[in-house]
């Protein structure tokens, strides 16, 4: 007789079955993620890397690993930081994204960012350590490279003699270089700290203050300048009270998306050229002061000669600028233009007194001579300092477009424009004023003239605009 006992295992069994299935699910999981996943024993023995795991460190298959440590595969100068934190991870169960230098199978250093947490038995007793880590070898270099230029940009910034400068979008500093002291005799501490008020004169304050409230409208509305900032002078002041001149370039500095999120300055003091500008100008005006004085002298010496044209040549000048303001030349050469009509009739100096001033009719040799007035005051012009066109336009002042004119019968093309301006500005001034040899005629006797003759001997837009001024009552002689 035997004896047996049976019972329903089919609980267990299904338990057993769930039990494998989820193995299967978590070891499916563990081996199918993007992470390298590693798990170890309490010692840091290990016992499972994942594929990815494998990848990283170089090995096949996971028995490659079969009895090595974890410290085995990290860079000794680590040790003492995976000690650390294996006591962290003892008391607060989880340590995220501790970084450190590993090797892979072949020798191969790599850097490595992982996160670990302790696995707990059905007793709650620590088990195992499971890690994911990923490669972030590249990421390492970059920030090194990235490193290296920013300690040589430093390094040029703390050792130019320019200011070099950055500012958030609120203008507030939160860099300045060294040579803030050299220039301004703040450190960049105190530099950093002044308000707009102490570091720029108000009239510079303005412009600045207006320039950047511009910029960052205009990158506001999504307006790219070129330049962004661009270049602008201002007034410094300096630690002692005294002020300097300055000349800045900035720029916003743009992110990856070419959003703003910065501003660069370079800043330079120019007061030297600043002065040497000033005395420039200074040495400009005497000089046109000077040759003020020269022209008044010459105007005076053909007017003592020539009384009966007292004044032509000052309202010669005065219709010929007006003209040259219409026709929108710019302002140096209206200049230019004003000087050579003050004294295009210079060479009458050379012309007998008699002849200039004889009532009757002029005799061919006579009227020859007056002639010569045009090349005699450009051989005068010629050898002053005068600048540009003056002494063309004092030699070409009778010229005509036809070829018909004197000196050098130049036809339209081969004569300057100021020249052209200045014949019908004297024909003009001449036709209307008396003179020795006949009475005054009447204004529109002489715009009768230039308007027939238009495009014939006077340029057709000079002759234009001169009848469009009288016309318009724009312009009068005084």
């Amino acid at each position: 007789m035997c004896l047996a006992t049976t019972s329903d295992l089919t609980a267990s069994k299904r338990a057993e079955g769930r039990i494998g299935e989820s193995e299967s699910l978590y070891r499916s999981l563990v081996e199918t993620t993007p992470e390298a996943i590693g798990l170890m024993d309490m010692n840091g023995t290990i016992i499972m890397f994942n594929k990815k795991a494998l990848e990283v460190f170089g090995f096949e298959a996971t028995d490659d690993l079969t009895g090595k440590n974890v410290m085995d595969l990290v860079a000794p100068e680590n040790y003492q930081r995976v000690l650390d934190n294996m006591e962290i991870l003892q008391k607060a169960e989880t340590i995220r994204n501790l970084e450190l230098i590993s090797y892979k199978k072949d020798g191969q250093q790599l850097w490595l960012e992982l996160s670990s947490s302790i696995l707990f038995d059905d007793e709650g007793k620590p088990k195992s350590i499971i890690t994911a880590f990923k490669d972030i070898t590249g990421r390492k270099s970059a920030e090194e490279v990235l490193r290296d230029s920013e300690a040589q940009y430093r390094l040029l910034a703390d050792n130019a003699s320019d200011v070099i400068w950055t500012a958030d979008m609120n203008m507030d500093i939160t860099y300045i270089s060294p040579s803030i002291y050299a220039m301004q005799g703040h450190t960049p501490a105190e530099a950093k700290n002044l308000t707009p008020e102490q570091r720029y004169t108000p009239e510079s304050l303005e412009s600045v203050s207006k320039r950047f409230v511009e910029a960052m409208a205009n990158e506001a509305a999504g307006i790219v300048q070129p330049g962004d900032i661009g270049t602008y002078e201002a007034e410094y002041r300096r630690k002692d009270g005294s002020t300097y001149w300055t000349e800045t370039k900035a720029s916003f500095i743009r992110d990856a998306e070419g959003g703003a999120r910065g501003i660069l300055g370079v800043t330079r003091d120019i007061s030297e050229r600043r002065l040497s500008e000033e005395k420039l100008v200074k040495s400009y005006e005497a000089t046109k002061k000077a040759l003020g004085d020269a022209i008044y002298t010459m105007v005076k010496i053909v007017e003592l000669r020539d009384p009966y044209t007292a004044g032509h040549q000052q309202k010669v000048a005065d219709l010929a600028t007006a003209i040259a303001g219409e026709m929108k030349l710019e302002d140096a050469r209206i200049d230019q233009l004003r000087t050579a009509a003050l004294i295009h009739d210079i060479g009458k100096m050379y012309v007998p007194s008699d002849i200039l001033s004889k009532p009757g009719k002029l005799s061919e040799i006579e009227l020859d001579l007056i002639k010569t007035h045009s090349k005699s005051g450009y051989d005068i012009v010629k050898g002053m300092d005068f600048p540009g066109v003056v002494a063309l336009a004092v030699l070409q002042h009778h010229e005509r477009l036809d070829g018909s004119g004197y000196p050098g019968q130049l036809k339209g093309e081969d004569t300057l424009l100021e020249a052209k301006i200045l014949a019908v500005a004297d024909v003009v001034e001449a036709m209307a004023s008396h003179r020795p040899y006949r009475p005054a005629l009447c204004i529109d006797k002489a715009l009768e003239e230039i308007s027939k003759n238009r495009g014939k001997l006077y340029d057709v837009a000079v002759a234009d605009t001169c009848l469009e001024l009288f016309h318009s009552g724009r312009f009068e002689f005084k």
